[in-house]
């Protein structure tokens, strides 16, 4: 296996297991927060997951469609997608961190609530490393990993990059349906 093969394994492989650590964690309980009221009422608890919290949830399915867009892009198209999953993974980690330092500050619960934190965030925010690394991984080194063919593009597409002049050019009635005859479509 080549190096450019093992780097594009390794930046799938990282994205997938990111996205699929901050979906599952993201849906977890992250913080458990009971409120007294006053009595005579009973306590109240309520279990709140990270995508109560924060957005994280919705990052790392823009990572999983990253990947997918990662397997059909080309050069510049995945030098940004490199860049957006970079962006992904480091809005993913700081989300997540920001809620470890201060849960308090992501909830808009009164002063007399009792907040317990739970060990969600922490996959989390891996996984927003790992979708960030495997960002950085596709933004440097992405121009030069094999893309997919153009095996399955259309014949007139495939003809336009095999003669760009001559597509410029009206064609002939005859060379018309001499493409019809070919089973190309010239009108495209």
């Amino acid at each position: 296996m080549t190096s450019s093969r093992r780097e594009f394994s390794a930046a799938v492989g990282l994205c997938l297991l990111g996205a699929a650590l901050v979906l599952a964690a993201g849906s977890a309980g992250w913080l458990v927060v009971q409120v007294a009221p006053r009595p005579p009422l009973p306590t109240t608890t309520l279990r709140l997951t990270g995508g109560d919290l924060v957005p994280v949830r919705a990052l790392g399915l823009l990572a999983l469609a990253g990947v997918v867009a990662l397997l059909a892009a080309k050069q510049v198209g995945r030098t940004l997608v490199g860049v957006i999953l970079l962006a992904a993974g480091v809005g993913i980690a700081a989300l997540t961190v920001d809620v470890l330092i201060d849960p308090r500050s992501a909830t808009t619960l009164s002063s007399n609530a009792s907040l317990i934190r739970t060990w969600a965030p922490w996959p989390c925010a891996l996984g927003g490393v790992l979708i960030a690394l495997a960002g950085a991984l596709v933004a440097l080194r992405g121009r030069r990993w094999a893309a997919m063919s153009d095996r399955y593009d259309s014949p007139a597409v495939r003809h336009e990059r095999a003669a760009p002049a001559a597509a410029d050019q009206p064609m002939a009635e005859r060379a018309l349906w001499e493409a019809l005859d070919n089973g190309d479509d010239p009108t495209c």
